[in-house]
């Protein structure tokens, strides 16, 4: 869920307004998150789908509508770091006043057309999503996953390297290959799913453990053990800073898999 949902969610559900830092103050994410990449393949700029707006406070407005508006404050220069300033470069120039419109790239203001590759991304998730679901099936045949793979490709084309739609479509081909016994495959792909989320979250959030998590039955599964043994401490430390000593209490499986890792039997992803 991206700022401007998250936030209209809480001021539905709950009348609240989440001053956070992370929902006050302009970060990487909230650039990339639902983003395409620039037609320019030398340019990291972010194209978003929402209007977005610097205005003289030195603070950012993104607004998907007239009535969804998030203002976020531009992050003290000690803490730019370089991806997010070329993502969104424009906004880290010295003019009081900017308007990047729905399409055009933050960095160069190259366009796209924004609703051609809004479909095609989709089409492209439909096709993945479809081989995962065929994926429990026997004997599948070699045509959807060379679909599926060709749509990841088109999915890198359109939407940008740090978006959470490219994490969702990596995570998808990971889950299918898992399932159909091509345990290289699903590890490269989850594993490159959470090199974005990396980018996407800080390194100790909760979304990156559960991918984690997935990583450590495909390393079993590959015989692997000091890797998912490696992998599996990861986890564990951020599950832990999240539930404290009741991780496995909370989350049962958690204990499972560490008598697995620790030298039980290695079971199906």
């Amino acid at each position: 869920m991206n700022l401007v949902k998250r936030q209209k969610s809480l001021q539905e559900n709950y009348k609240f307004s989440c001053q956070c830092s992370s929902c006050s103050e302009l970060h990487l994410s909230d650039l990339v998150i639902d983003s395409f990449c620039c037609p320019r393949s030398s340019c990291l700029g972010a194209v978003s789908e929402s209007t977005c707006y610097k205005s003289e406070e030195n603070c950012v407005h993104v607004s998907v509508d007239e009535s969804d508006i998030c203002k976020l404050s531009l992050p003290h220069v000690s803490k730019v770091d370089e991806d997010i300033e070329k993502v969104g470069k424009l906004f880290f120039r010295n003019n009081a006043d900017l308007k990047i419109d729905p399409g055009y790239c933050m960095s160069c203001r190259s366009q796209i057309n924004l609703s051609s590759a809004v479909a095609t991304s989709e089409k492209a998730a439909s096709k993945i999503n479809r081989f995962k679901e065929l994926a429990v099936i026997d004997g599948i045949s070699e045509i959807p996953i060379t679909d599926a793979l060709q749509s990841l490709q088109q999915i890198k084309k359109l939407r940008h390297p740090y978006s959470k739609a490219l994490a969702q479509a990596e995570d998808a081909i990971a889950e299918a290959f898992a399932k159909i016994g091509d345990q290289e495959q699903a590890r490269k792909h989850c594993e490159a799913s959470i090199m974005i989320l990396k980018k996407l979250y800080h390194p100790k959030h909760i979304a990156i453990a559960h991918e984690l998590i997935k990583l450590v039955s495909i390393e079993l599964s590959l015989g692997d053990r000091a890797s998912a043994a490696a992998t599996f401490a990861q986890a564990k430390a951020i599950f832990s800073l999240y539930y404290g000593p009741d991780v496995e209490r909370i989350l049962p499986y958690v204990d499972a898999l560490k008598r697995t890792v620790s030298g039980g039997f290695i079971g199906a992803p």
